[in-house]
């Protein structure tokens, strides 16, 4: 369950903690804006959001927060797709206009409102006739607000019902949404706030919140309960072992990732060397490399933190963004130095015409001098390959923040460009038989 998935991050780390942000406290207690879109789950727990772009019979495609990305089939337990369209949820977070919104919308709309001034009782009699008239997104927020309306009131019989109904019946997000929510009760009796995750209030509280905390329904504060839910994201988010700093600092070593980019670039020589001994010229220029993707040290780790950014994201969405940000940019900082190195390699491989046998009489290559020239190029283009999937791999990754990212995604368009360049001028001179 998610409730000890919670606890096994909760272990105490001698690092301090980070502080929270004024802003992060100001976001509304569980009315945040949702990922809407499909979602995969996998067979190892993790949660995928985005929306699907392609499905093949072995692959399925997703755009996805950390860019694009492709799971096999056998990987995936269940796909569930879904849309937003129509849905007054997402009218009500593209459109600023209230008279441009549908009845149903305005209505959300001003329930929240009625939430925010604390007129907990005008909300059930205005929401209520509407459950069931729209979307299951527009469902979904009718509960959410009833939920924390409760909540706010110490109605907690009522809330944790809704909370159960929606382990029964919600979206994957909304699941696990609803179980932060009974974790934080479970282990709080009579709804004080004394411990999250096994950590005692004092390591992120202050002392005014500590003593509130330890009065019976002190989480019908929202203070306190937004507290208590951030308390949970930090463990799932900044755990000593599961976090983007612990995976930059234990699995992200360049020369490690080089290493594997090197063998790459040097795989499959056999079978290149076969395709040189073919009479087809064009048969010997598709130059063969595994891919590298998959073979990233780092890989298996960064899966286990996107989990928890997605677990985060599902509790509250605009917290977590940062995180996967965060994540994305990391990444970004250690592919950059490997790929410096890398382009090296690259450039150190390119066909140089001085180094093989020419006929000083005539300027043309020598037998000898022509197959030392193709090989290469066969060898600079087997070099380019990895890199060049590396680079597409990482612009998928930064595009998916075109605002924050942009300087990196025009830097590494700009080096993809060329190595393509070089390729084809490679390509285009692979038959030359003239100095």
């Amino acid at each position: 369950m998610f409730s000890q998935k919670t606890r096994s991050l909760a272990k105490k780390t001698s690092k301090p903690r980070l502080a929270i942000a004024t802003a992060v406290l100001s976001i509304l207690l569980g009315i945040s804006g949702q990922v809407i879109g499909d979602t995969i789950i996998l067979n190892d727990g993790r949660i995928m959001e985005g929306t699907i772009t392609r499905e093949g019979a072995k692959y399925v495609k997703m755009d996805t927060q950390f860019g694009s990305k492709s799971f096999r089939r056998s990987d995936i337990k269940k796909i569930i797709k879904e849309s937003q369209a129509g849905s007054a949820l997402q009218a009500i977070e593209t459109t600023k206009d209230f008279t441009a919104l549908s009845e149903i919308g305005q209505v959300l709309k001003n329930a929240q409102a009625l939430y925010d001034l604390r007129r907990f009782n005008d909300i059930p009699p205005l929401i209520e006739p509407w459950k069931g008239k729209g979307t299951q997104y527009d469902d979904m927020r009718i509960r959410w607000l009833l939920i924390e309306m409760h909540e706010r009131k110490g109605e907690w019989d009522k809330a944790e019902e809704l909370l159960k109904k929606t382990l029964e019946d919600g979206r994957e997000p909304d699941k696990i949404r609803a179980q932060a929510h009974l974790d934080i009760f479970e282990e709080n009796p009579d709804y004080t706030l004394r411990k999250i995750g096994g950590k005692r209030t004092k390591e992120f509280l202050t002392r005014d919140q500590r003593n509130r905390g330890k009065i019976k329904n002190a989480l019908q504060d929202p203070e306190l309960m937004q507290a208590a839910l951030v308390e949970t994201l930090n463990q799932l988010l900044r755990n000593e072992k599961v976090s983007t700093a612990a995976l930059e600092k234990e699995n992200m070593i360049v020369q490690e990732t080089v290493e594997v980019v090197r063998a790459a670039m040097n795989s499959g020589e056999e079978e290149n060397q076969r395709d040189r001994n073919d009479n087809d010229s064009r048969s010997r220029r598709q130059v063969k490399a595994s891919s590298v993707i998959k073979e990233l040290p780092y890989l298996e780790a960064m899966r286990k933190v996107e989990k928890s950014i997605y677990e985060a994201q599902a509790i509250d969405a605009r917290f977590a963004r940062g995180f996967g940000l965060d994540l994305v940019r990391t990444e970004a900082k250690h592919l950059e130095e490997v790929l410096r190195i890398l382009l090296t390699d690259i450039a150190n491989a390119y066909p140089d015409e001085n180094s093989v046998g020419i006929d000083k009489k005539s300027g043309r290559l020598t037998s000898q001098g022509r197959e030392q020239w193709r090989e290469k190029c066969d060898h600079f283009l087997r070099q380019c390959k990895p890199v060049e999937e590396l680079i597409e791999y990482m612009l998928t990754r930064i595009r998916a923040y075109p605002k924050q990212l942009k300087p990196w995604i025009e830097q590494w368009e700009q080096t993809l460009e060329r190595i393509q360049q070089m390729q084809q001028n490679t390509v285009r001179n692979y038959d030359r038989v003239r100095a």
